[in-house]
């Protein structure tokens, strides 16, 4: 991810959670397997249509909190990303209590900014373990590395209706430059990542350029955590709450907020196909 070459004795690969370690230490009753579920569209060039892939849900006898990608380091991970874990833990944390009792807390400018940094740390390394073409690269990961949130990035956190235990939703979407979609490369490709911790919810933005048009979401349930304009102080949580139907919504009605190509959409028809894996 660092953009480094795996060299045996100096640049070793390592075993990165995608959700920190401290967080596993602290569920008591978190499942021990998951579930996960992929699906969408792609295009097809050849007919100019979209093809809905297929719908894919598999179940893991290991649990999403020991979930790990080999992408990453050892020196990343137990160097700037393992310091960030250890600085954002509290902040979360305090998020979480804040959102359960319904007690005000201000976010500096130095509490935004890290929470910012490990939610697209979160976000990008969640996306090394899709089997799509990522919308990251080498350039974000040295970005944060160096303290620094991605340009054109935004970070909002929500407080939830109820406590959604804990999850991670990840949608890649390409975006077309006209209205009818032409043969070739994207104009832009977007990372939207929805990271749940029981009575938040924390929504990530990532654009591969800047000057993509983002979710419009409702200040009164969601605080915009990045960018801190002004190094400005905010108070968590916001007025309202929202469910998790609300939630599901932000990922599967993109064209709320990007619209629609003019495209003939071919589905599938077929049921889902269910794994099991180890």
């Amino acid at each position: 991810a660092c953009g480094r070459l795996w060299t045996p004795g100096q640049v070793r690969k390592s075993k990165e959670h995608i959700v920190g370690g401290w967080v596993k230490n602290l569920e008591e009753n978190h499942p021990p397997e998951h579930r996960s579920y992929s699906g969408g569209f792609e295009y097809n060039e050849s007919v100019n249509e979209l093809v809905e892939v297929q719908t894919e849900i598999v179940h893991r006898k290991t649990g999403l909190l020991t979930r790990q990608t080999r992408e990453i380091c050892k020196d990343c991970n137990s160097g700037w990303m393992s310091a960030l874990e250890i600085a954002v833990k509290p902040i979360l944390l305090n998020l979480a209590r804040s959102a359960k009792n319904g007690l005000n807390i201000p976010l500096d400018y130095k509490a935004r900014r890290q929470l910012a940094l490990w939610a697209e740390k979160t976000a990008l390394t969640d996306e090394l373990t899709s089997e799509h073409q990522p919308v990251g690269n080498v350039e974000m990961f040295r970005a944060l590395r160096a303290g620094q949130p991605l340009r054109g990035s935004l970070v909002w956190v929500a407080r939830n209706r109820a406590d959604y235990d804990i999850g991670i939703a990840l949608e890649q979407i390409d975006v077309s430059a006209t209205p009818v979609p032409r043969p070739g490369a994207a104009d832009r490709r977007v990372l939207l990542v929805e990271i749940i911790y029981h009575h938040i919810t924390i929504l990530v933005f990532i654009a591969d350029s800047p000057g993509q048009a983002w979710p419009s979401l409702s200040p009164t349930a969601w605080t915009m955590v990045w960018p801190a304009l002004g190094r400005s102080t905010v108070y968590y949580p916001p007025p309202s709450s929202v469910r998790g139907s609300e939630i599901e919504e932000i990922l599967t009605q993109p064209q709320r907020w990007i619209p629609t190509v003019h495209s003939h959409i071919r589905r599938s028809g077929q049921a889902p196909v269910v794994k099991y894996r180890n």
